[in-house]
């Protein structure tokens, strides 16, 4: 009897719904690794340089036809599939945009860009906005990009972590990303209870295994930071160092001190002040 019970639940299929950069991976490989969705001997989790879980999909034994993770896709969501969604939070949207610049992208700026807008969209905006008219590549200087990304970094937000979104995704189970930060092994294990899923990897081991995915995770906490950041370049309290990790946190802080009421003299700046003193220096009403 135990074993149809559970070949029954095996058989229905399990979505993890999240928005890029959400860490949706990471826990459809907990969830496919640590219960009896894993059809074979388990080995430990790696991660790659950049945290990422995206080596769950080379496992040559994933049986794919147990658990997924996908992004929004209403028709995806209408079936009898058990359902996960992940739901974004407002101020850790950087955090998730760095994610999918590093783990989906390889920090390949260029390529990165292309793939939200068009390259005669790119070309418009920079020869109107900046007067620039050559190619659009790894030559274009940072003060133009950063420039150019800080007036439309907040409208990807907006577009690539909906909130609502995810919300109209009737699920089983919904989580915040910071649930997966603040206390992952209740989350997990109340997830694994909705699903009727049993755990069967010891519970040290599970946290050892999370606490390195927590130590790869660099860009947890982007946003608060770069925001923390700039009220202290504002005060000039504080001559602390800038927690910019790629040029999408520059561009941010460039765009939150525009809604302060600031404005940045970038002209030309393409190395970008590494402490606060430093930058307030630049910035004016």
């Amino acid at each position: 009897m135990t074993s149809i019970v559970l070949y029954a639940i095996i058989a229905v299929m399990i979505k993890i719904f999240f928005p890029q950069g959400c860490y949706g991976t990471y826990l459809t490989r907990c969830l496919y690794n640590y219960t009896n969705l894993r059809p074979g001997k388990f080995t430990p989790l790696l991660f790659d340089d950049a945290g990422s879980s995206h080596d769950h999909y080379r496992d040559p034994d994933l049986d794919t036809t147990s658990i997924q993770c996908l992004h929004f896709d209403k028709s995806l969501a209408k079936d009898n599939s058990l359902k996960v969604v992940i739901l974004p939070s407002e101020l850790h949207q950087l955090d998730y945009y760095n994610n999918q610049f590093a783990k989906n992208h390889g920090s390949q700026l260029i390529s990165y860009i292309e793939g939200h807008l068009s390259v005669d969209e790119i070309k418009q905006k920079l020869e109107l906005g900046w007067n620039y008219t050559r190619p659009f590549n790894d030559q274009t200087p940072n003060w133009i990009l950063r420039e150019f990304f800080s007036f439309w970094i907040v409208d990807c937000f907006k577009n690539g972590y909906s909130l609502n979104s995810y919300k109209s995704i009737i699920a089983d189970v919904v989580i915040d990303t910071q649930d997966i930060f603040l206390n992952f092994e209740q989350t997990f294990k109340k997830i694994c209870q909705a699903l009727n899923l049993q755990i069967n990897i010891e519970p040290t081991f599970i946290t050892k295994t999370h606490k390195d995915f927590l130590s790869r995770q660099r860009f947890h906490l982007s946003q608060l930071n770069c925001q923390q950041w700039v009220y202290d370049v504002i005060n000039d309290k504080t001559d602390r160092p800038s927690p910019c990790q790629t040029i999408f946190d520059e561009s941010y802080v460039q765009y939150f001190l525009r809604e302060l009421g600031y404005e940045l003299l970038c002209d030309g700046l393409n190395d970008f002040p590494e402490t606060a003193t430093d930058l307030h220096k630049l910035i004016f009403k």
